[in-house]
Formats: structure tokens, sequence, C-alpha cells
């Protein structure tokens, strides 16, 4: 996910939506979306560093027999890496067997100093469940020429074709544009992404993350208004190529992270005082009151995204932001 110049203080993606329940907040990228749900904390003392950057995130893994305890991975599972998303294939794509997981994300590798519009969209691919990972290394986008593809949410499509949707953030770097602008771009290989074109535009939104469901598509993303900011909903035909703002109910807030589980839409964010939480509703849209997992999550860690596996089972991913530095 998930203070500095205007100019980037519309970047979600750095620590969008996260609860910190014990660190201080960053002294870098303040994210629109920080400053509504991370309760205020005292600024720390150290300069900035690209370690309080997007350079300093990681992406960590957790796991859940039924989608109501979870348990933390011990270890980190990717280094300089931010706004995961998870996702299983139905059937077979390019090399990919059905059942392959693959997460793609915000690839920080060549940001050691903070350089905004060098970031990449990278993949980690299991073909055991979630039990051993390999990098495949980035995507590769035909048609993007201007963009900078952040904040990628892959999905599969009926005939499967992958479709990754992108927040654009070349709007953003260097300048103070309002406007966000989400793209769509498809894959028959699962490593090159051609553009099909823009999907949605709005002021001061990222993190894109569409569901098909009960023969719609549903399009979450996180905004940021002049005095409040979290979690909207805009609602497409089947094809996933266009989407009308809606009024769904409910305080949603964090960075979306959705799946359907028994028939309901099950969305996964941060929430304050409860820290990673979901919400539940069906095709309304009237979303309960959220069910918090945040106690297996403690120190910095948002923007959750969910799959569930073959045998029932989940796997959660979710960003971690550094340790703040103090002199």
């Amino acid at each position: 996910m998930k203070n500095l110049n205007i100019a980037l203080l519309f970047l979600l993606l750095l620590g969008a939506g996260c609860v910190q329940t014990s660190s201080p907040a960053e002294d870098t990228v303040q994210d629109p979306a920080d400053a509504v749900l991370v309760q205020p904390q005292p600024e720390p003392s150290a300069a900035p560093s690209a370690q309080q950057g997007v350079y300093g995130h990681s992406v960590w893994l957790a796991r859940s027999p039924d989608g109501e305890s979870w348990s933390l991975d011990d270890e980190v599972l990717i280094e300089h890496a931010s706004v995961p998303n998870i996702t299983r294939f139905e059937t077979a794509v390019g090399e990919f067997e059905a059942g392959t997981l693959m997460i793609v994300y915000v690839d920080a590798t060549q940001m050691a100093n903070n350089e905004n519009g060098t970031e990449r969209t990278g993949r980690y691919v299991s073909t055991d469940a979630g039990e051993t990972w390999e990098d495949m290394g980035p995507v590769t986008y035909v048609g993007d020429e201007g963009h900078v593809p952040v904040d990628p949410n892959l999905v599969q499509l009926s005939d499967g074709t992958l479709r990754m949707y992108y927040y654009d953030f070349s709007s953003s770097v260097g300048g103070a544009n309002k406007t966000s602008h989400f793209y769509a771009a498809d894959s028959k290989d699962g490593e090159t992404f051609t553009v099909v074109g823009e999907v949605f535009s709005g002021e001061r939104l990222t993190d894109p993350e569409v569901i098909f469901y009960q023969e719609k598509s549903y399009l979450f993303y996180a905004f940021q208004d002049e005095d409040e900011g979290g979690i909207r909903v805009a609602v497409g035909d089947e094809d996933g190529l266009s989407f009308t703002q809606t009024d769904a109910s409910g305080n949603l807030q964090g960075i979306p992270g959705v799946i359907e589980v028994d028939g309901e839409l099950r969305l996964f964010g941060c929430v304050i005082d409860e820290g990673i939480a979901y919400y539940t509703a069906d095709e309304s849209l009237e979303f309960e009151e959220p069910v918090s997992i945040g106690s297996a999550f403690q120190g910095g860690f948002c923007d959750p995204d969910p799959v569930e596996l073959e045998d029932g089972s989940f796997l959660l991913v979710v960003k971690k932001l550094p340790e703040p530095t103090r002199s």
C-alpha cells in the first residue's frame, strides 16, 4: 500500500489504508488514505530515507483454514514490494496450469532513492498452494506508452484470459493532477499484457480491485475527498471494461481486496481501531459491520488481498511498512 510536497500527496499505494498499531507514521510519503485511516501519531525525528518509502515496504503471507482465524508466516515473502494482489488460476494459461497462484505487486527494487516513476509490476508464482514461491520477473506492458502502471489487480476471465487492472500514476509524478485513470490490459501468457483501454476515472482515486459476481463486474477502489477517504464501488457489465459509480452503503475503509465466499462478497480493508478486517454483502452492496482479524497482524500490516484455495482454506497477502528510523 496504505509531510511531503503536494505532487505526491495523492499516492495511496505508499502505505494506503494502513492502521499502525505500534509504529509512528512514515516521515516520507503520507498518502491520503493514511491521513484518514491512521490515528495521529508523533513524527519520527529521523530524516527521510529510502527505507521509509516504497523501497522499504515488504509483502507477507498469512494463512487460514476457514477465513476467520489467521496465522502470519514467520518470514517476509517479497522485499521492496508493495500493494500485493493474489489470484488463483481456474484454468490453464500460457505455461501456467490450473490452480497456479500468482501474486502481482508494485516492484520497488529500482526505487532505492525514491525515484517515483520507476515502479514495475512484479510477479511471484506458486504451484503448490502457496507453500513455495518463484520470482517470475516483471510484467511487460504493450500499448502503455507514457503510463506508470501501479496498484495492479489481476483477474482471470471466463475464457482463461488474464486481465490486469491498474492505476496510471504518471499524472501524479512531478505534478498535482487530481484526476486518476484506471486501465485494463489483457494477456494470454501471464507475462505480456496488452492495454485494452481506460475503464474508469475520477479525482484522487487509486487501488482498483475488480471482481466478477452475479453476472456483473464490480470495481472497488480507494478514494480521498477533501474531508474523507475510504473505499467506493462502481458497477459494470460482464465484460468489465466500463463502470458506473454506485452508492454502496457502509463506512468502507482501507485499500480493497475482495473475493466471493459462500455466494457473498467479502471485502477486506484496514479499519480504524480494528486493523485488518472484512465486510460482507450481496449484490445489494449493503455491507455489514466489519469483522476484525487484526489480532494476527500487529505492527504496520495492511493492504490485504485474499484468495480461496481448492481445499476451502485461504491465503492473504499483506503489505508491511518499515519500522521508522530514529536518530
